[in-house]
């Protein structure tokens, strides 16, 4: 089981998304394919699913992971000894929850989204196939493990929505690669927005598709929308819900 800190830094960077960028690095990873055949779309509630044939990919670097910190709040005290005399003090306080122990990279895809959720959010409708990708350690990013989601794909299609699990090795450097990653979306363009997520402050970027990724500790969840899934507008909507939908599912369950 992982150890968390209390709060959640500023928002950094993704590794590189599949609805955002691409990346060419070549690493060894085991996909796990996991096919939900429930009608009703809704998720289990078991922290793992049934999971079947496993396979051997190229690497993943086609999504990541992003977030940012709140600001603090003062407090003003006045005194009526003395005509028109005030005295004002100002003290930081933080208005993001407290994080649990929580190890986000054992809890099952079936466990954090499903088609059901992402018709709601976005208005979108994918299959209920769904292929989990568990990705080696990144020791120079500070990357510790990594989980993905891809749902509405079979095999190694990319999939309609990822859902991305990255643990570091801090919570300073979850901060510092989702900063990087908001600076290098921007500069190719990338509409930016500082949103909040159950309290938990997160970033979404948008750019051929879209992202949403909130820091959890020295974790983050990403969620990556493809290109052509919902409007700019219903994503800049959309994705928080999300989120916070996928985000529950994960701190309940991890």
């Amino acid at each position: 089981m992982r150890r968390s800190l209390v709060v959640p830094a500023l928002l950094a960077a993704v590794l590189t998304v599949s609805a955002c960028s691409s990346g060419t690095e070549a690493r060894r990873t085991v996909t796990v394919v996991n096919t939900v055949t429930s009608s009703s779309g809704a998720p289990s509630t078991g922290a793992s699913g049934s999971q079947s044939s496993i396979v051997v990919v190229p690497p993943s670097g086609s999504e990541s992971a992003a977030t940012t910190a709140p600001s603090g709040t003062g407090s003003a005290s006045a005194s009526s000894s003395a005509p028109a005399s005030t005295s004002a003090s100002s003290a930081p306080a933080s208005s993001t929850p407290a994080v649990q122990d929580v190890d986000p990279l054992q809890v099952a895809c079936n466990v954090i989204l499903a088609p059901a959720d992402v018709k709601k959010a976005l208005g979108a409708t994918i299959s209920a196939s769904s292929v989990r990708i568990k990705d080696v350690a990144d020791p120079e990013r500070k990357i510790t493990g990594k989980v993905r989601c891809r749902f509405g794909a079979t095999g190694d299609e990319a999939g309609k929505v990822t859902a991305i699990l990255t643990t570091y090795s801090s919570e300073a450097a979850a901060a510092d690669q989702v900063a990087l990653t908001k600076s290098s979306e921007e500069d190719l363009g990338a509409k930016a927005s500082s949103v909040e997520v159950s309290g938990y402050p997160a970033e979404i970027l948008l750019r051929e598709g879209g992202l949403i990724v909130v820091q959890y500790g020295d974790w983050t969840l990403t969620l990556v929308a493809a290109n052509g899934l919902a409007s700019e507008a219903e994503l800049e909507e959309g994705l928080p819900e999300l989120a916070r939908l996928a985000l529950a599912r994960v701190v309940k369950n991890g």
